[in-house]
């Protein structure tokens, strides 16, 4: 019995299939990751907050730093937007707005702290505010992520 021998075409096509698969793959997850890598920023700046006025003074510091990476985090939560919602553009800006908010309120918590207001009704509600908003934008990286993933698994079948 003669075996025939393999249809090269055919591996030819079959290694190409796969490998546009790992290439796509591959970028879709590291968009995702960089996307993780903001909401990751988002929970730290919660996370920052006080509880109890034990905690003011390293609330501050910890702020300050953050207040700091959140510019260099703008410019690439902006990148990563640009990538999983480019036919969304009324998105992309209220994703930026809001996360220029949250740092905006970030450095209002920051300047409350350090004027000793801790307690007050005003610093309650701004961090209550800065809590929120985190929130709101960690689920909207969560579902942006998910969408993007079920996009890009879609379009390989």
């Amino acid at each position: 019995m003669i075996k025939k021998a393999p249809n090269f075409k055919k591996i030819i096509l079959l290694f190409l299939i796969l490998l546009s698969f790992v290439c796509t793959n591959a970028q879709s997850s590291k968009t995702i990751d960089s996307l993780m890598v903001v909401k990751d920023y988002l929970l730290t700046i919660k996370g920052a907050l006080p509880h109890d006025a034990s905690e003011v003074s390293q609330s501050i510091k910890n702020l300050d730093s953050l207040i700091h990476l959140g510019t260099q985090k703008k410019i690439f939560f902006d990148k990563q937007l640009q990538i999983i919602l480019k036919n969304n553009p009324e998105e992309i800006k209220a994703l930026l707005q809001k996360y220029d908010l949250v740092l905006q309120s970030a450095i209002v918590v920051k300047t409350d702290l350090k004027q000793h207001l801790f307690g007050t009704a005003e610093t309650k509600k701004e961090m209550y505010y800065l809590y929120g908003s985190s929130s709101f934008l960690v689920d909207r990286i969560y579902f942006h992520s998910s969408s993007y993933k079920s996009r890009i698994l879609e379009s390989k079948y």
